[in-house]
């Protein structure tokens, strides 16, 4: 009643199993490529207006002015410009103030780990 299957026959049955596995991803790729092409042909479509409706009716043109540059020299000690920069940013930005409003005498390194005020307490 019950019969063992051979080698042969069970490497058959792998073999067909493997391609029918393989036949379906390949229909699936297949089926996405689709779609995804449909898409694209669809949205071509829907989002490529004439020329004519791209073209402003005016062309505002406004004269460009150069934010206010910060005034006076900063002497650094122990620190590179790049460093002395991102500094200047962190204490405009923690005081809620635009750098122009901002004079910086020097920038020193302090190599201690003790806890220091915060560069805002004397301007408040």
């Amino acid at each position: 009643m019950l019969e063992h299957m051979g080698f042969g026959e069970s490497l058959l049955l792998s073999v067909i199993g493997i391609a029918i596995v393989f036949a379906v991803l390949f229909a699936l790729s297949l089926f996405i490529r689709a779609m995804s092409a449909i898409t694209r042909s669809t949205d071509r479509k829907r989002t490529s207006p004439a020329i004519s409706d791209c073209a402003p009716a005016e062309i505002q043109t406004e004269e460009w002015v150069p934010a206010p540059e910060s005034s006076g020299e900063v002497k650094l000690y122990g620190v590179d410009e790049a460093t002395a920069a991102m500094i200047m940013a962190i204490v405009a930005d923690e005081c809620k103030l635009p750098l122009s409003e901002l004079q910086f005498q020097s920038i020193r390194e302090i190599k201690d780990d003790s806890p220091h005020p915060s560069p805002c307490s004397k301007i408040e």
